[in-house]
């Protein structure tokens, strides 16, 4: 009977030892109640499979691990939240196949039951979620990273070693807790729901509604699809001369490939934007995407610069119950530049590509139909120079590939009544040139032209 009694105490342990072990097993089908969407000062989270909130893995690889969430089944919107995130891709050779960003997030698919006895809805995440923020974008975390609200009311990511990584500097300013808005706005409010921080004021790559872009503030584009880094693509507010929204190509110097709104022109919406009250308004200091809720509450819209340039306005479709399709409904710069297509955006094919076909990438060739200059080490996208050009020994070995019939989203002549042999010579006397543009006038016969440099 002792024996027997020992037995049954043993299988009791075990069972609580692994049955926590189990509730937070990354295994993708944690099942959350409806709403944790705030936090209290003094706490903190680590990044490791077995947090708090569970670790979601997702058939595409990616990872979730959520710290808050905000989600009403009882409405239309979307479940948004905070955690930390990794695509497991890699970003460079010189970091780790897992890196975590800390995001906000909004779910595009969940399955929902709800207990009869005490009706509290559970529901369980079942496609990747969507990235509309990320604090540490240029500085990616690893395992055992964390998150602390200390007592002063500041917001600290440390990676594994404990190095500082990102803060909101907030530890003067009364914060009381935190929050996450079913728009996928994180705050932190002071101790009378006073707004002191929020992730609307610093925004990356995704507008979301009634988010401001202030004046001299940019919407910058990630590096790709899997890397969350800042790219090469900006949107900004400027009223230098006349406020318009502009966008740019983040050159030296930046170049300007398109304008959204100018000011002879301070809004745009229809159709796309579901009602009448839906619109990107521009201000004196800043613009809004407006979005009305009241007037469209079986949608929620957003829009986000997208690492190939393009300004996409997107919808989600929440009439089907819990699951939330996110669909392109515009790209809001197509009708201002798009008469190559995607050809007509800078660096589509990257630095040395050649743009043909709406969208198809190759190396500039010879006039035999060969590339011996350049090599396609990004097959389809990018190429690069075999040699690379050196101005140690001056122009005497460099010459041209004539590319005909070829031209460049920003030509801006610098240097008028020449021909194309003086362009080419300026073009091998300064060091920085790497290609020169020429275009003859009307007169062809009089070859005066246009060229500029392009480094």
């Amino acid at each position: 009977m002792a024996t027997a009694g020992l037995m049954n105490s043993w299988v009791t342990i075990l069972l609580l030892i692994l049955l926590p072990l189990f509730s937070h097993f990354p295994c993708g089908t944690e099942a959350y109640y409806a709403d944790f969407p705030s936090a209290n000062l003094s706490v903190s989270w680590k990044n490791t499979p077995f947090n708090e909130q569970g670790s979601l893995d997702f058939v595409d690889g990616s990872t979730l691990r959520p710290i808050l969430l905000a989600y009403n089944v009882t409405q239309s919107y979307p479940p948004f939240g905070l955690g930390f995130f990794t695509n497991k891709t890699l970003i460079s050779f010189s970091m780790p196949a897992s890196v975590f960003y800390l995001v906000v997030f909004m779910m595009t698919r969940v399955t929902v039951s709800d207990n009869d006895s005490d009706r509290e809805y559970q529901f369980i995440p079942t496609m990747p979620p969507k990235v509309l923020w990320s604090a540490n974008r240029d500085s990616p975390v690893g395992e055992n990273a964390t998150l602390d609200f200390t007592a002063e009311g500041d917001l600290v990511l440390r990676d594994e070693f404990g190095n500082l990584v990102w803060s909101t500097n907030t530890s003067t300013t009364y914060v009381a807790r935190m929050e996450i808005g079913v728009t996928g706005n994180l705050m932190l409010l002071n101790g009378s729901n006073g707004m002191v921080w929020q992730s609307y004021d610093l925004p990356t790559d995704t507008w979301l509604p009634n988010q401001k872009i202030n004046n001299g503030q940019r919407l910058t584009a990630s590096n790709s699809s899997s890397n969350l880094s800042t790219g090469i693509y900006y949107l900004t507010v400027d009223k230098e001369d006349n406020i318009g929204i502009r966008a740019f190509v983040d050159s030296d110097p930046p170049e300007e490939y398109a304008t959204l709104l100018d000011g002879s022109f301070h809004a745009i919406g229809g159709p796309a934007f579901g009602n009448a009250y839906n619109a990107i308004r521009l201000y004196t200091d800043f613009a809004v995407f407006y979005f009305n809720f009241a007037a469209s509450p079986t949608d929620f819209r957003f829009i986000v610069l997208e690492p190939n340039g393009h300004l996409i306005l997107y919808f989600v479709d929440t009439s089907y119950p819990y699951t939330f399709a996110v669909e392109q409904r515009r790209d809001l710069l197509a009708a201002i530049i798009d008469s190559f297509g995607d050809c007509s955006y800078p660096a589509v094919c990257g630095s040395y590509g050649v743009c043909s076909g709406g969208g198809q990438c190759a190396c500039p060739q010879d006039n035999t139909g060969t590339s011996n200059y350049f090599w396609p080490f990004e097959q389809g996208i990018e190429c690069a120079e075999i040699t690379p050009l050196s101005c140690d020994h001056g122009s005497k070995y460099h010459t041209f590939v004539d590319l005909p019939n070829v031209t460049y989203f920003d030509f801006v002549p610098t240097l008028f009544a020449t021909t194309i042999d003086e362009c080419k010579e300026a073009c091998l006397n300064n060091c920085s040139c790497k290609a020169a543009l020429f275009r003859y006038d009307t007169d062809v016969s009089s070859e005066i032209g246009y060229y500029e440099l392009s480094e």
